[in-house]
């Protein structure tokens, strides 16, 4: 009965104590479910409490053309990222040489921007030296830094596809199609690869690169020589393969009907251009398919706009797309680039954001590619459509010493270099 009495005052000491722990705990300064904020939605408080007060500016857009896909990026500026930085954009009209350029960026200056944003290419040293000269802020769309002026305070660099990149891109694209066990004849659209443009030059190499490793040709030239041809050049390949240089842009009347009289030899059945060209032989393709009942495949460069979008839903008379694969320059995405080094450069971090203070800097944006019209339709919504822009506010926000004081070279660098349409779609 002792031993009872025993265990029982026991059971009653520890119920206490159990007792006493629970009104401890109740009294702690612990939340109670009803008032405890979502995972999800604590982020997001935190985050308005920190917005900075964002200063007004303004930037100046200068374009070299006006086509749909420069609209899309207007549009793209002017009503996503505008609003959301108190940011305003004058954009200009077509602009074709650097006289025009700079009287648009006295214009601009006297308006009251800050900095701009160049994508015509002529006379970059002479637009770059007046944009430093009324204290404008200058990133480039070009391929290169240009040397001569890469010491001015007010030019920041440039955002490009680059030019080996792109190659390289091809070469992928390039290798899918010829690489079906087939034989297939080749005519290279090699734009200025003869005439100093890095990229169609090196884009050149790499396709000619391609076929000589797929079907083992064995050029009587170094592939650099012919690569740098101005001139239309059958290439002797060393066999049955025939591979057809054609240089050049199609400025005068002559360019469209020299490349229609290849074609129309029948012998060529893939068509792969440096530039974007396609849509100015799409006519002469489609009549040399209907006269020798062969497809022509199609590879080119090319933007995300209306053009490219109605030659994937085209078909020819085989039932297939006009063109087979393209590779894009995804300029919603590139001028969010733009966008985020000026920004911060206007707001004082210049030296902060480039790879050696004191000096325009180089930054990657690659181009995108896609196969077939389903691929294109995925990969263009990446660039046009507000619910799957690339870079929405939210995501250039972590790239603006406004809101991230420690952002610099390496952050937005790495950012944009490795922002390919796959891993964009996958996530």
């Amino acid at each position: 009965m002792k031993k009872f009495s025993k265990i029982l005052a026991i059971l009653l000491i520890a119920v206490l104590m159990l007792n006493l722990a629970a009104c401890g705990k109740k009294n702690e300064k612990t939340p109670d479910a009803s008032n405890t904020a979502s995972p999800s939605s604590t982020p997001v408080q935190n985050e308005v409490e920190q917005e900075p007060t964002l200063k007004p500016h303004k930037i100046a857009v200068a374009f070299a053309s006006l086509s749909s896909a420069d609209i899309m990026q207007k549009n793209y500026l002017e009503n996503v990222v505008g609003p959301a930085f108190n940011t305003e954009f004058v954009f200009s009209e077509e602009l074709s040489n650097a006289e025009e350029v700079i009287s648009f960026l006295e214009t601009a200056y006297a308006s009251g921007c800050e900095g701009v944003m160049v994508f015509p290419t002529d006379g970059l040293d002479q637009v770059i030296a007046k944009a430093d000269e009324l204290g404008l802020y200058v990133v480039t769309n070009s391929a290169n830094i240009v040397q001569s002026v890469k010491n001015l305070p007010h030019y920041v660099g440039n955002v490009s596809s680059g030019a080996k990149i792109t190659a390289g891109i091809f070469s992928e694209v390039v290798m899918k199609l010829v690489s079906d066990g087939e034989k297939h004849n080749v005519i290279i659209v090699s734009g200025g690869a003869g005439m100093g443009s890095s990229q169609h030059y090196e884009t050149t190499v790499s396709i000619l690169q391609v076929l000589q490793s797929t079907y083992n040709l064995n050029y009587s030239s170094p592939i650099e020589e012919i690569a740098r041809s101005t001139s239309p050049l059958e290439v002797d390949t060393g066999s049955d393969v025939k591979v057809y240089i054609y240089p050049g842009f199609p400025y005068g009347d002559s360019y469209v009907s020299g490349l229609s009289s290849v074609l129309q030899t029948g012998e060529y059945d893939t068509v792969i251009c440096c530039f974007n060209a396609f849509s100015q032989f799409s006519v002469a393709i489609d009549e040399v398919e209907k006269a020798f009942g062969k497809n022509i495949r199609v590879v080119s460069l090319s933007s995300v706009d209306d053009t490219t979008a109605s030659a994937f839903n085209t078909l020819d008379a085989f039932g297939n797309p006009s063109i087979d694969a393209v590779i894009v320059k995804p300029l919603c995405a590139m001028s969010a680039e733009m966008f985020v080094l000026l920004y911060n450069a206007i707001e004082g971090g210049v030296d902060q954001i480039r790879q050696t203070p004191g000096e325009a800097t180089m930054f990657i944006m690659p181009m995108w590619y896609a196969y077939g019209a389903d691929e294109y339709n995925a990969l263009s919504n990446l660039d046009n459509s507000p619910e799957t822009y690339a870079f929405k506010p939210e995501d250039l926000k972590q790239y603006l010493i406004v809101y991230n004081p420690n952002v610099n070279y390496e952050t937005i660098y790495t950012a944009w270099y490795t922002c390919t349409a796959q891993s964009l779609m996958k996530r």
